[in-house]
């Protein structure tokens, strides 16, 4: 695993990751960029990184999370080509869990994984990266 840089999505990292930070409302536990080989960390705050006992117990669990990519990728084309074949593509998925709530947005084969608190509004935070990928295809 890396620390994030953009290299996998292209995107400006730090332009995005600051825009999120002062957007959200609540706190942005991670931000990830993934594609099917490999996963960079942009942003992960210091609750974060305290939940873990060490930085190598971080890093295998987020290697784990990544280990399932393939589920999001099997699930986007479940959507489009079984379940709804007028849709051309899923933008992003949101997963609510009890204490934690997972946004990850899409682009081709490229992810950006975000993590907030359950209650926080995931629109504009969406919006945001998408503004972002949109940059870093133009930039192509």
């Amino acid at each position: 695993m890396q620390e994030g840089t953009g290299d996998i999505t292209g995107i400006d990292a730090d332009r995005t990751v600051e825009r999120l930070l002062d957007r959200v409302e609540g706190t942005l536990f991670a931000v990830a960029e993934y594609d099917a080989d490999e996963i960079g960390l942009l942003h992960l705050d210091d609750a974060t990184r305290e939940f873990y006992p060490a930085e190598d117990v971080m890093y295998d669990h987020f290697e784990t999370i990544h280990s399932y990519v393939h589920v999001d990728f099997v699930e986007k084309d479940l959507f489009t080509d079984e379940l709804f074949p007028l849709a051309e593509e899923v933008e992003h998925v949101v997963t609510a869990m009890d204490f934690l709530k997972i946004v990850r947005i899409y682009r081709g084969s490229d992810g950006i994984f975000l993590s907030v608190l359950p209650e926080e509004p995931v629109v504009p935070l969406v919006e945001i990266v998408r503004e972002s990928l949109d940059d870093a295809e133009g930039s192509i």
